[in-house]
């Protein structure tokens, strides 16, 4: 491969130095790239996906050793693949997975490769069977899937390139950098920029020829974006086309100087890809774009647009790292306030107890109203006599008081109340077959299921539930509750407490069964 300068072009960029430069830039912060890459698998760039990855590895691995005639290489895959199906069991993660709203989606996803064809499979297949809720759920679930790809993939993809092109010249560069885009307010419109970006190469995707050309001409797009996520949609686009115009092909040539990475990494089940394929690569382009983008401020093209000189020549440092600044220096972010609530707040101990009721109670009604909308009728779902479901109650409390530290950060407060959640379930279960012998609730078949007590889609419910309680319900209730006279609150805290021991004890001797509970 050549690196010859084209004649009539601008100045070149050469393949060798560009990649030279990267590897550089990448055994100063291995350790963090290597995160970031990981991170991007899960949630930024599933372009290839682990179990795509292993399964390959598995099949080139088997053409390997019978090629060279290992006697005991066709034991060693079957005791991997074993392995892998033990966990995928355990999980239920995968086409195994036939229950429930997300499996569902997910499964018309990964078979026909198109969110649209899901969406029209789940609701046509909803209303053969006359289900409205379930028609309904369908449309919810893959439009959140939708929203999540845009508005959250998306700008995790911008600050996972933002971290890319800091780590270059910034030595320390902190994983937190993938959350540049919301730590500037920018979700929505970086959202937007990426509808914009997918709409265009939908429509150069009908001339089918003119797609891999085009691809290559949006390549900075989100590099632009991630230096200044400010730029509009189409600004970005045109300045993209502008460095990219007479690098295409070079920026392909860039791109195929991998493939070699990548077959090695299937031979390592996708090690050697996630922990220095990818990020190799991701600090090459990372390279690259800076090059261009000098290129073009040299022709007087794009200043306007990506004018952060921080991101070309660090500042001076008073304690630099290798002679230059660790860290990028984010100018002052305003703080955001997406909900108005005192994070030092304490709640008493008689309006806990009151809240841990009222939360019992609604988790209570919910589950008797959705007991009608899937079966048809009124169902007492409550594992007790009494009209309240304590699982709902513990958990809303448990968020409450072991959540404080994160009240200021409500995505934050969103997975941990999840986690909360589920582990409180999961705990409930174990426990409540142990004193009774009988299994409640049983989400066999639901995407990512753990044995049955918990699934994915049951602690995204938990999580919306607990983060509107901390911020909505439970800031209401507590005003409204500390308006009730000492000594009445007592009263009816004494009550309340009186009534559910007993139920207690009552529900320990004389377990409920029947429909919709345990049948």
């Amino acid at each position: 491969m050549h690196d010859r300068v084209a004649p009539g072009l601008p100045e070149q960029w050469r393949l060798k130095e560009v990649k030279a430069a990267a590897r550089l830039s990448f055994r100063t912060n291995v350790t963090n790239c290597a995160i970031v890459s990981l991170l991007g698998a899960a949630l930024i760039w599933p372009v290839i996906s682990p179990s795509a990855i292993v399964t390959t590895s598995h099949d080139v691995l088997d053409a390997i050793f019978r090629l060279v005639g290992w006697s005991r290489g066709e034991a060693f895959l079957a005791d991997a693949q074993s392995d892998i199906d033990r966990l995928k069991s355990w999980t239920s993660l995968g086409k195994d997975s036939d229950a429930g709203v997300i499996a569902g989606v997910y499964n018309d996803v990964e078979s026909s490769g198109s969110i649209a064809k899901a969406l029209l499979y789940a609701i046509s297949h909803a209303i053969l069977q006359l289900n409205l809720s379930a028609s309904v759920i369908a449309i919810l679930a893959v439009l959140v899937t939708i929203a999540v790809s845009l508005w959250l993939r998306t700008p995790l993809r911008v600050g996972g390139l933002r971290f890319y092109t800091e780590t270059r010249i910034y030595p320390a560069t902190p994983v937190t950098r993938l959350l540049f885009v919301f730590r500037h307010h920018r979700t929505w419109a970086i959202g937007v920029a990426g509808l914009y970006k997918i709409c265009w190469l939908v429509l150069w995707g009908l001339t089918i020829v003119m797609l891999p050309v085009k691809y290559y001409s949006y390549l900075m797009y989100e590099y632009i974006l991630a230096e200044n996520p400010e730029a509009g949609p189409r600004q970005a686009l045109k300045l993209s086309q502008a460095m990219m115009k007479g690098n295409r092909w070079r920026a392909f040539l860039l791109d195929l100087s991998f493939l070699g990475w990548y077959v090695l990494g299937l031979l390592t089940f996708g090690v050697m890809i996630y922990f220095y394929a990818a990020p190799y690569r991701n600090l090459t382009r990372a390279e690259l774009f800076v090059r261009l983008r000098q290129a073009c401020h040299a022709r007087g093209v794009g200043r306007d647009i990506c004018n952060d000189p921080c991101l070309v020549d660090p500042p001076l440092a008073d304690e630099p790292v290798n002679g230059v600044l660790a860290v990028y220096p984010d100018p002052h972010i305003k703080p955001h306030h997406l909900v108005h609530v005192d994070p030092d707040h304490r709640y008493s101990w008689a309006n806990l107890v009151l809240i841990f009721f009222c939360f019992s109670f609604i988790g209570w009604v919910y589950e008797s109203v959705m007991s009608l909308a899937y079966v048809g009728k009124l169902v007492n779902r409550g594992v007790m006599y009494g009209p309240w479901l304590p699982i709902y109650g513990s958990g809303g409390v448990a968020a409450l008081l072991f959540l404080k530290r994160l009240r200021r950060h409500p995505v934050w407060t969103f997975f941990a109340a999840m986690v909360t959640c589920g582990i409180i379930e999961f705990l409930a279960a174990v426990i409540i077959q142990a004193v009774t012998g009988l299994q409640y609730w049983s989400y066999q078949g639901y995407f990512f299921n753990i044995e049955g007590r918990v699934c994915l889609e049951g602690m995204l419910v938990f999580g919306l539930g607990c983060t509107a309680a901390i911020y909505l319900l439970a800031p209401m209730l507590d005003t409204w509750f500390s308006r009730i006279r000492p000594n009445l609150r007592y009263w009816i805290i004494a009550l309340l407490l009186a009534g559910f021991i007993t139920d207690l004890v009552l529900t320990a001797i004389y377990p409920r069964t029947g429909f919709g509970l345990t049948s």
